[in-house]
């Protein structure tokens, strides 16, 4: 198993196995840590990943409202498997929400956008390192993603980060990491 693999496992088996009271904590220091950001960058559109719950991951359904109050957009994706890419949809309150056979929630009947039209896209991750690399699930969808994509970046994690992660040559440092 390379290192990355194994800190893959190891982050993943931490995060899933969170205690729910430490996981909320730890979530809603996100949630606060997020909402500053936005902001104080006063971002009007912004990408967010929906979480895979039973993965402990980061969720952050409870911003929205505040977001939308605000007047600003939210954008969401749905998760094209064989091709390892994503399409993007404006969210809206009313938008429903289905879980597909992964357990990601995706939008029904949402209208489609442009991942251009986000100002900051939200990065999900499972570890990163203080030079902003991150390890994902190693799908490779946010590499894909980042690759073509010209905004502002922001990575969120549970856990602080490490001093280094291996690195591969199509890996995109994030432009900022947020933890809990």
């Amino acid at each position: 198993m390379s290192n990355k693999a194994k800190l893959r496992k190891e982050a993943f088996e931490k995060r899933k196995s969170l205690d729910p009271e430490l996981f909320m904590s730890l979530n809603e220091s996100l949630i606060g840590q997020l909402l500053d950001f936005i902001s104080s960058k006063n971002y009007q559109a912004i990408h967010f990943f929906l979480p895979i719950e039973k993965n402990n991951e980061p969720d952050f359904r409870k911003l929205f409202p505040v977001l939308w109050k605000e007047g600003r957009r939210i954008i969401v994706s749905k998760t094209h498997f064989k091709s390892k890419t994503l399409t993007h949809y404006w969210l809206e309150p009313s938008t429903m929400l289905v879980e597909n056979s992964w357990g990601i929630p995706e939008p029904v009947d949402a209208t489609q956008t442009s991942i251009e039209n986000a100002e900051l896209i939200v990065v999900p991750l499972l570890l990163a390192d203080r030079s902003s690399h991150r390890i994902g699930y190693g799908g490779g969808f946010y590499d894909k993603l980042l690759a073509d994509y010209h905004g502002n970046t922001v990575g969120v994690s549970l856990f602080p980060p490490i001093e280094k992660v291996p690195v591969e040559p199509w890996d995109i440092p994030l432009q900022k990491i947020l933890f809990a």
